[in-house]
């Protein structure tokens, strides 16, 4: 399978690797600083977990928090344990004889320790994002929130620790996978009828900094 991929669609992996190469020749450190910065926010979906508990604790964005958190769920667990392992594709900068690795020590020489087949970084900033923009009413500006892992997917291949069809299989997976925790949210929120608002409510976490501040 990861043959396949590198063979069927070596030229446009190639030539969009290229295209970042030559942003990064030309516009060097201040544009790897921010690529840096825009892939740390996905390192290990901390931050997007982070972000999505507390949208949690508001009634009013719960629902993304909750459809986030289990589209990110769902996405790491389709392709950390399961397409990962099975595909098998080496990262780009794997290959010495290949241009991507002179590119990718040019970008930074960053390393990573899992396979390259689909992208985690921009399955689970796009399962954030998709899960988001799902349940915000007002898609006026909710919108926004896709151009995130758009940004990430681009820091990705800057990077060069990610072919382009990496990042376009993560946001494949994504998708699929938000469709799936929206239902099983709208189903959590139906069935239940309120009882999980009540629960979540009444959760005690926020009375703990509150006799903290109290305390002190």
């Amino acid at each position: 399978m990861a043959n396949w991929l590198n063979n069927t669609f070596y030229n446009i992996d190639y030539n969009i690797a290229k295209f970042f190469h030559i942003l990064e020749s030309n516009l060097g450190k201040p544009l790897t600083w921010f690529f840096e910065f825009i892939s740390l926010l996905g390192k290990s979906g901390i931050f997007l977990i982070l972000i999505s508990l507390i949208l949690c604790i508001f009634p009013k964005t719960r629902r993304a928090g909750v459809t986030a958190l289990i589209a990110l769920a769902i996405s790491a667990v389709v392709t950390s344990v399961i397409l990962k392992p099975i595909i098998e594709r080496a990262r780009p900068y794997q290959n010495t004889e290949l241009d991507f690795y002179s590119w990718w020590i040019n970008a930074g020489k960053h390393l990573e320790d899992s396979y390259s087949f689909p992208s985690g970084h921009s399955t689970a900033s796009m399962a954030f994002a998709l899960g988001i923009f799902s349940q915000l009413k007002n898609k006026k500006w909710s919108w926004l929130i896709l151009l995130f892992p758009v940004l990430m997917a681009m820091s990705r291949i800057y990077l060069m620790v990610h072919f382009f069809t990496d990042c376009i299989a993560g946001f494949i997976v994504a998708s699929v996978c938000t469709v799936i925790a929206y239902f099983i949210v709208k189903l959590i929120f139906e069935k239940t009828k309120g009882k999980f608002n009540n629960f979540v409510n009444n959760f005690k976490i926020l009375d703990l900094f509150k006799n903290k501040q109290k305390r002190k």
